[in-house]
């Protein structure tokens, strides 16, 4: 498959422009050429998150007579914002004649329960979850990062999006991959988004803004002005960027600097690192938290339909787990 690895938006527009190229039947039989005299066999995995772009390329290797495997899973096709298109999938193996085998056995679950989850879950079978603590689990799951702000303060997840502006959510993503590094031994997702925001290349302005950014938590997690904390930060900040900001720098991210001042105040208690369905899969951990809405509730209440993606989010984050999955 192919995956962009730029901004969604420019991302898209690269897509727009190789699909309309493709078109062109010098082109695509150029392509067909290329793979025919350079490829012998071809794997694509995630198949159920493919694009239109994807499936083209897929349907000139098979017109270039390549032996090809695809695998995946339709109730974990979840980038439907990216441009995936789980039917078109479908159609597709069909037109084309792909065999298939199905893969009856999983070496993720170590817990017969887990295994009976993922069948009754996949049988569109009302399912009730044991409840539990955020503290009981390795990992805590959810559909959005705002639901795992909201829930218990000893979950850390592991993005921070402020919506304020551009600058205030690479800054916060700054400070939050300190605390992560320092609990964890890891970084936060979207780490390099924001220092291509900021126009951080080298590691050595890291280097220099570590210690501003760790008195900066010092100050978040004994201090309430988090105005002037921003302040502080902010001009730092702006010392080491090689342009200003097109955005108001100056306005203060008080719910990213809250989210993260909670975290920090009960850091000495066992954090537990959060992340999103999407961030998760293809992932495991021993024992799962899954936070759920109501509207979540209500699904599995009901039976999880496939074809709804919220409904296979949800049910990529009720398999992660090698042991034991809770709602918390």
């Amino acid at each position: 498959m192919i995956n962009e690895a730029c901004p969604p938006s420019r991302g898209k527009a690269l897509r727009e422009v190789l699909q309309l190229a493709l078109r062109i039947e010098s082109v695509s039989a150029s392509v067909i050429s290329f793979f025919s005299a350079t490829i012998r066999s071809l794997i694509v995995d995630e198949i159920y998150d493919a694009n239109h772009l994807d499936l083209e390329i897929i349907r000139l290797a098979t017109a270039a007579g390549l032996n090809i495997t695809l695998v995946g899973d339709p109730w974990q096709a979840l980038y439907g914002f990216r441009g995936a298109r789980p039917d078109d999938v479908a159609r597709l193996i069909n037109q084309l004649g792909f065999k298939r085998s199905n893969l009856g056995t999983s070496f993720r679950w170590r817990d017969s329960a887990q295994e009976s989850l993922a069948l009754q879950l996949r049988r569109r079978e009302r399912t009730v979850l044991p409840t539990g603590s955020a503290r009981d689990v390795d990992m805590v799951l959810a559909r959005q990062w705002k639901m795992l702000w909201d829930t218990d303060p000893h979950v850390l997840p592991l993005a921070i999006k402020p919506r304020v502006g551009q600058f205030q959510e690479a800054a916060c993503t700054l400070l939050l991959n300190e605390l992560v590094q320092s609990t964890f031994g890891q970084h936060a997702v979207f780490l390099n988004d924001a220092r291509t925001t900021l126009g951080i290349k080298d590691g050595n302005t890291m280097a220099e803004l570590r210690p501003h950014l760790q008195t900066t938590l010092e100050r978040l997690a004994d201090q309430h002005d988090l105005s002037g904390i921003w302040n502080s930060l902010a001009s730092t900040l702006l010392t080491k960027m090689p342009t200003r900001p097109s955005e108001k720098h100056e306005q203060t991210p008080r719910t990213g600097l809250k989210n993260l001042q909670t975290r920090l105040r009960v850091a000495r208690e066992r954090l537990v690192p959060g992340l999103t369905c999407h961030q998760a899969k293809g992932r495991q951990w021993d024992k799962v938290g899954v936070r759920l809405e109501e509207t979540d509730a209500a699904a599995l209440q009901n039976g999880l339909d496939p074809g709804n993606e919220d409904h296979r989010s949800l049910y990529v984050a009720l398999t992660r787990a090698r042991h034991l999955s809770l709602a918390v």
